[in-house]
């Protein structure tokens, strides 16, 4: 039986294996600003709105291709203001995704 993944998936090499860098992706959690890659390999300061473990036990992260202060001349739908994309290019990133770094 032939057996798929993903190269975003944890069966590549055992996380922390060739990385050596998984403690810190662990620690991420809402809030924090991180570097995140898009699917145009286009890197950006981004936000993450929410992170969870999902039913593989891999840490997801929901994050916002924005950032958020008070001097953001863009604002989201609860009037905070920001830089960045809009709320349509948030996307789910497993932390241990090669598109997300500090």
């Amino acid at each position: 039986e032939l057996d798929c993944f993903t190269i975003e998936g944890p069966k590549i090499s055992p996380l922390g294996l060739r990385t050596g860098d998984w403690e810190w992706r662990g620690k991420i959690a809402e809030g924090d600003n991180i570097d995140i890659c898009d699917t145009q390999a286009k890197w950006y300061l981004g936000t993450v709105l929410k992170a969870t473990a999902n039913e593989s036990n891999v840490l997801m992260l929901f994050v916002a291709f924005r950032v958020y202060f008070p001097a953001g001349t863009k604002r989201d739908s609860e009037n905070r203001p920001y830089e960045g994309w809009s709320y349509q290019y948030d996307a789910w990133i497993p932390a241990h995704s090669i598109r997300v770094q500090r």
